[in-house]
């Protein structure tokens, strides 16, 4: 993954666009059940918030923005092999020419 994000390898977004999304929705179903806990004051329901809604955010923003239509990540289109990259020049690099 790491070398992938060096490289600016296409894949990256997706896997990004993975973990945003489970980080968000489980993030959610925590908030969910811990909001219908009973015996806990307002007070410590409010200081449990505060640590999980910075999760729910990240996630769902970082979802957002891998897969808005302005930049769409996803979908857009990657330079040709014999385009002059960094990341063509590490793959030609790479395969010994």
């Amino acid at each position: 993954m790491l070398r992938g994000l060096i490289l600016n390898h296409r894949l990256v977004p997706l896997h990004l666009l993975l973990f945003a999304t489970q980080t968000a929705i489980t993030t959610s179903t925590c908030l969910v059940d811990m909001l219908n806990w009973e015996g806990y004051s307002t007070a410590e329901r409010g200081r449990l918030c505060a640590l999980y809604v910075p999760y729910l955010v990240i996630g769902a923003s970082t979802s957002l923005t891998v897969y808005s239509p302005p930049s769409n990540t996803l979908t857009s289109s990657y330079p040709s092999e014999g385009g002059s990259t960094r990341a063509n020049h590490f793959r030609s690099r790479d395969n010994g020419h």
